[in-house]
């Protein structure tokens, strides 16, 4: 991508306040990436995974920038929702979270999934509903608090079914659609609900899955997202395209009939 399209669509940010925060998926390339510009003096960190070893070298960065942190180690999904519930009272009785960043997923390839019934199912549960779980616990702490931000991050493979990756869209577009029905419930509680939605991005995950369009990178979007969860305008609830060039792309390609849209090979 041109370098003038990135600076004019990821301008800097003006400097927030520390914050108190819950990352799940903290070891992902983009909340890592998020984490170190919240990082700093005063700021706490509550960080979620499920490898012990990376969450503790992340913990150990964000200490380096100031931040205090608590790490947790998820169960298998099995026990997610039952492991949840105590976890957040615990959470939420040691003080206000300012918000929430579901950060996992995990992108396959599309080939290995679309003929099987349990990746699939696998897929959908990594992708969408175990985001949906953790939203659906956050959301009364959050309401109850009446202030804070909830946000996800979902995809552009969510907006329209494509044939080269639809499970992991359609796992993504369960998470997307959710957060449009929360955030409408939410509307009048103060508690704002962000749909991030980025485009491809060079990660571990996007690795091994050939020439994406228009790749970019971590560094590229996390000044964004972390300007679009501290916005307490009214416009920062609502669906953020990272980069924003993403908004133009898409509203291009939604609005696509269908017998164009089946003839591209995107």
């Amino acid at each position: 991508m041109d370098n003038r399209l990135l600076k004019f669509f990821n301008r800097p940010n003006k400097p927030l306040p520390p914050q108190r925060l819950l990352v799940v998926g903290a070891t992902s390339a983009i909340a890592q990436a998020a984490l170190r510009l919240w990082a700093m003096p005063g700021a706490a960190f509550i960080l979620v995974g499920r490898d012990a070893e990376k969450l503790t070298a992340v913990a150990a960065d964000c200490t380096t920038r100031g931040a205090q942190t608590q790490v947790i180690v998820l169960p298998n999904a099995q026990g997610l929702a039952a492991f949840i519930g105590p976890l957040l009272t615990e959470v939420f009785a040691a003080g206000k979270l300012d918000g929430a960043l579901i950060a996992h997923g995990h992108l396959p390839a599309q080939t290995e999934v679309e003929n099987d019934p349990a990746a699939i199912v696998e897929q959908t549960m990594v992708n969408g509903l175990s985001g949906a779980i953790w939203l659906a616990l956050l959301a009364p702490h959050f309401a109850a608090q009446r202030g804070g931000w909830l946000a996800a991050i979902t995809s552009v493979a969510a907006n329209r079914g494509r044939a080269k990756m639809y499970v992991y869209g359609a796992a993504k577009a369960l998470l997307a659609h959710y957060l449009s029905g929360l955030r409408q419930r939410l509307s009048s509680s103060g508690v704002r609900v962000i749909d991030l939605r980025p485009g491809p991005i060079a990660t571990p995950m996007t690795a091994g899955l050939g020439n994406l369009p228009l790749l970019t990178t971590t560094a590229a979007i996390a000044p964004r997202l972390v300007k679009a969860c501290g916005n307490g305008n009214h416009g920062a609830n609502r669906t953020i395209y990272l980069p924003g060039i993403w908004l133009f792309i898409m509203s291009l390609l939604d609005n696509l009939p269908e017998f164009l849209w089946v003839k591209l090979k995107i």
